[in-house]
């Protein structure tokens, strides 16, 4: 949108005064409307807002961009109005998600609100995270890795740990799981360190090409082999606005669930009829100060000696799954 000049001619103002006489105030408010649909209004700020949402966008394609927002407000408006012309703003299950997704914003916007600002990491603090994590950034590697997933129960990972030390491949190893009547699902992704779940970065980095590792999680066990892989590393000065916002939202996380846990402590809460049995169960693996929607702390991967198949316990989640938070 092309930005309005930060001063009007003098002779414009008063032709624009003169014009307008006592309707200004109706063309102020019709200024901010970017669009009507059947007589409702589109504003602008609601354009701009979906805009703000919009990354790398040239110069050159803002007007494709924003005609692209628009159409898909208009098009959402479009459906507002049928749906209340239906009535279905008073159904009670639509009114139940409306209501849940009010609570999910106003909790979200309190963490954001109160804690982002208490979690922002100090220079020395990222600056150590960078020294401290060479695979991530000085030593970083990018991965062409091959994946095997598995229904093989997690007690038996030692067993197929022995099978991957002994096979050639891939194949021989998805050929000894379906002889044992497990399911087999492969998959094949190009993964920088940074995309890998962080306890499995010192593993896979000191792999070499052609390698297989077993990792297993308290849901699944999957083979991962590394198929090839080149070094690109990142320097400081373009790590740190990475690591500034892994180091927020890590921080912040952990100031959520002191704040709850500092909240539930101070709070009157009764568990009433049914429910009053559920007051003093436990959760398996949480702790008092855990927090709803809040990731669990990763546990650190173990380490393991050069041209082994590592066995990792707690490993959390696949091998090519995103794991590092902010660093994309």
């Amino acid at each position: 949108m092309t930005a309005l000049p930060r001063f009007v001619p003098l002779l414009a103002c008063l032709v624009v005064l003169s014009a307008c006489s006592g309707g200004a105030k109706d063309k102020k408010l019709a200024s901010q409307v970017a669009v009507k649909v059947n007589g409702s209004e589109l504003s602008i700020h609601q354009v701009n807002a979906q805009l703000s949402r919009l990354q790398g966008v040239a110069p050159a394609q803002q007007d494709l961009a924003r005609k692209q927002v628009v159409d898909g407000l208009i098009e959402q408006e479009l459906l507002i109005q049928q749906a209340t012309e239906k009535k279905l703003d008073r159904d009670p299950e639509v009114l139940e998600a409306i209501e849940q997704s009010r609570a999910n914003i106003l909790a979200q916007a309190y963490v954001q609100k109160t804690l982002t600002a208490q979690a922002k990491p100090d220079e020395a603090a990222v600056k150590r995270y960078y020294a401290d994590n060479p695979a991530l950034f000085s030593q970083r590697r990018v991965f062409r890795l091959q994946e095997l997933a598995t229904n093989l129960p997690v007690e038996r990972a030692d067993e197929l740990k022995a099978v991957v030390t002994a096979s050639k491949s891939m194949p021989e190893v998805a050929a000894w799981l379906q002889k044992n009547k497990f399911q087999v699902a492969g998959n094949a992704a190009v993964r920088g360190a940074e995309q890998l779940p962080m306890q499995q970065v010192p593993i896979i980095s000191a792999m070499k090409n052609g390698e297989m590792a077993v990792f297993a999680s308290d849901r699944k066990v999957t083979v991962l082999q590394v198929l090839a892989s080149q070094e690109q590393a990142l320097d400081e000065a373009k790590a740190t606005p990475l690591i500034e916002q892994f180091l927020t939202a890590r921080k912040r996380d952990e100031l959520a669930r002191s704040e709850v846990k500092r909240l539930r402590d101070s709070a009157k809460i009764e568990f009433v009829g049914e429910f009053a049995k559920l007051a003093e169960l436990k959760l398996p693996g949480a702790g008092d100060a855990a927090a709803p929607a809040v990731p669990a702390k990763a546990e650190p991967a173990k380490s393991v000696e050069p041209g082994a198949a590592p066995v990792v316990a707690n490993g959390g989640a696949a091998a090519v799954d995103k794991g590092v938070a902010g660093l994309r």
